[in-house]
């Protein structure tokens, strides 16, 4: 759940700008598997933020590269956190 800008910079590029809280079933402060290979997230909810830098190809379809991170920024115990990098095709409706 959050909030996203978009911010044109030209006509067809844009800035997108986006922050959030992220609810998961993961490991957090209280549990713990160390035989499984996952992130310990600390608590829940976390901060949820990223951004993309896109480029209109028509009125309806846009290309972006990509960034976000889900971390509990300090506020609990353990923070691994997650962040995907990538690139997005996008129709608008």
């Amino acid at each position: 759940a959050g909030f996203s800008w978009e911010v044109s910079l030209t006509e067809r590029t844009f800035l997108d700008l986006g922050v959030g809280a992220a609810f998961h079933d993961g490991y957090t402060g209280t549990t713990r598997n160390p035989s499984a290979n996952r992130a310990e997230l600390g608590c829940n909810p976390l901060i949820h933020s990223g951004s993309s830098l896109g480029y209109r190809l028509t009125e309806n379809w846009s290309v972006m590269a990509s960034f976000e991170h889900v971390s509990n920024g300090g506020t609990c115990g353990r923070n691994q956190g997650l962040t995907n990098v990538g690139a997005r095709l996008a129709y608008r409706f």
